[in-house]
């Protein structure tokens, strides 16, 4: 109960601090720009993926953790626009508990954004729960991977 606790007062804050980008669900260019901050962010180099074909997140876990399903993870990907971005698709919590998420193909020559915010913690449930974002820029071509790999740090 306490960690729930202690993770609602972080999304509230996070929130109330403009990190957290609304949770407006339209594909408009004004539905909901991409955060400039993420928590405990970490940037990795592009990924191109196979154009016209589904691809899959997956969040990669040390043994002994697992994505909190009570947290507010989530995952967005946005297509460049000619004026700021558009929402191409959204993943909440519920889709994000097994650590894969189903996303639907990219269009070859255009520039995408990925950007994931994940909690999670020790499935003994005395643990405490983190938090790690990744920002990653996405391409799709006709030579690609299938799938986005996020590896979560693990305390020691």
């Amino acid at each position: 109960m306490k960690t729930t606790r202690t993770l609602a007062v972080w999304f509230l804050a996070l929130s109330l601090a403009g990190l957290l980008p609304s949770t407006a669900s339209s594909g408009t260019a004004d539905c909901c720009p991409p955060a400039t901050t993420l928590p405990n962010e970490k940037r990795e180099f592009p990924v191109t993926l196979a154009a016209g074909h589904p691809w899959t997140f997956e969040v990669v876990l040390a043994q002994g953790w697992k994505v909190n399903p009570e947290a507010p993870s989530r995952l967005t990907v946005y297509r460049k626009a000619a004026q700021g971005w558009d929402l191409v698709d959204r993943k909440s919590s519920a889709s994000l508990a097994s650590g894969r998420a189903a996303m639907p193909s990219l269009a070859p020559g255009t520039d995408y954004l990925l950007q994931a915010v994940i909690f999670y913690c020790g499935t003994d449930g005395s643990s405490a729960c983190m938090v790690q974002s990744l920002q990653q820029e996405l391409a799709a071509a006709d030579r690609g991977t299938n799938s986005v790999l996020m590896f979560m740090e693990s305390p020691r």
